[in-house]
């Protein structure tokens, strides 16, 4: 009797711990755990190591992550085994927690790195969006030298037909005996015909000049300078008419090369949308 009396709490004390060990550990700890370990590979560029539990990392080039361990939170989303484990406003990833089986990574937000200026023009031209999960932003990166190429294409393109030169207007008549005439004045009209102001910098206006008198007719060419004309606006170019010397205008527009172009550039927001409907 004794020896049952000391047997029965020995092995209720040995139930007790069965049931402690077989007992698992809550999802949100487990989901914890994950996010500590991904935090810790995106923290310090493990490429590799991140890859081996989240195969999608496998289109990263960088990765990049500013947290505290103890700042990390894990938020439940209202669906079944998911869960949101936050690293900072920016960064955060979704895990799965069966009640059976392990823990998976299902997408990574703000881990996968980029140089900043690129990342805020793709943001800026529509190429990406803030609640885009990595993967998607790494799809939509890859298409940023294309879409850089068309957008610088397009400038180069409209600056072929971006300026028109009317036919000259004139606002003072030539005077005096046709032996010594006296010289009139006049305008040639320059309209821009885009919908961007043009400025002075970027186009060079050509002044031809040929002399009429005898029997040889010299040409000169002259360039000038012209002034900030406003989308649809017009650049009145004024010059002196002199008799028997006849004038004629054109334009030239001074192309950028892509860098100072883009160094440049205002982004309107709606390229992307540009560039697909043009694909």
């Amino acid at each position: 009797m004794k020896y049952y009396q000391k047997l029965i709490p020995a092995a209720m004390m040995l139930g007790i711990i069965v049931t402690a060990c077989g007992g698992g550990s809550k999802p949100d700890t487990e989901a914890l755990d994950l996010g500590q370990k991904v935090a810790r590979f995106a923290s310090q560029n493990q490429l590799d190591s991140l890859a081996a539990i989240y195969p999608a990392a496998k289109d990263c080039d960088s990765l990049s992550l500013s947290y505290t361990p103890d700042s990390i939170k894990v938020e439940a989303t209202g669906t079944a085994d998911e869960y949101k484990v936050v690293f900072n406003p920016e960064a955060y990833i979704m895990v799965n927690v069966p009640k059976e089986g392990t823990p998976t990574v299902t997408a990574t937000y703000g881990l996968f790195a980029y140089p900043a200026a690129e990342k805020e023009f793709a943001l800026k031209t529509g190429l990406i969006t803030a609640d885009m999960n990595d993967v998607e932003t790494a799809a939509r990166m890859k298409e940023l030298p294309a879409l850089k190429q068309a957008i610088y294409d397009a400038y180069v393109s409209s600056n072929k037909t971006a300026l028109k030169v009317g036919k000259l207007v004139v606002t003072e008549e030539s005077s005096g005996p046709t032996w010594w005439p006296e010289g009139g004045a006049g305008y040639y009209p320059i309209s821009n015909a885009t919908d961007h102001e043009i400025k002075a910098s970027e186009y060079s206006i050509i002044l031809k000049e040929t002399n009429m008198r005898g029997l040889d007719t010299p040409t000169s060419y002259t360039t000038k300078k012209g002034g900030d004309i406003p989308a649809g606006g017009m650049y009145k170019f004024n010059l002196e008419l002199i008799p028997s010397v006849d004038t004629e205008v054109s334009v030239k527009m001074n192309t950028l090369s892509e860098a100072d172009y883009f160094a440049s550039y205002t982004p309107t927001g709606d390229e992307y949308e540009k560039y697909l409907a043009k694909k």
